[in-house]
């Protein structure tokens, strides 16, 4: 965050035209356990994330395909910041079955609480 910050800083300053893509939790073949700091990173708001219906996950391929896709964009004065994912974690089966892709104890996700929460906000920038 702080980083993203700076780099808006910087390119207000300078005049710069900046697209800021900020994914969920990146996931796909092996990832979380190649990059296991930012998985971590993540995933510690994870129960109140999932309590509030907004634990969300992106595979790495469809984030590529977003970058560029973005940059693609760029060229026809797209800009801003966007928040990417392709699936929100909505249940408690899959709350464990992402625990367990990414070998974390499933209570750290949804904790002592069983309870399926609905409620979902979705904010779509097209």
């Amino acid at each position: 965050m702080r980083a993203e910050k700076a780099s808006w800083r910087i390119a207000n300053e300078r005049g710069l035209k900046l697209t800021t893509i900020c994914p969920a939790l990146v996931t796909g073949p092996e990832f979380c356990h190649r990059n296991p700091t930012a998985t971590i990173s993540y995933l510690k708001g994870a129960q109140e994330m999932y309590s509030h219906g907004l634990l969300a996950r992106v595979d790495v391929t469809k984030l590529a395909e977003a970058h560029a896709c973005v940059f693609k964009a760029m060229n026809n004065n797209a800009s801003g910041r966007y928040i990417f994912f392709d699936h929100v974690i909505d249940s408690l089966s899959e709350a464990e079955n992402l625990a367990k892709e990414i070998g974390m104890l499933k209570e750290k996700i949804h904790g002592d609480n069983a309870s399926n929460n609905s409620m979902h906000v979705y904010l779509f920038m097209v």
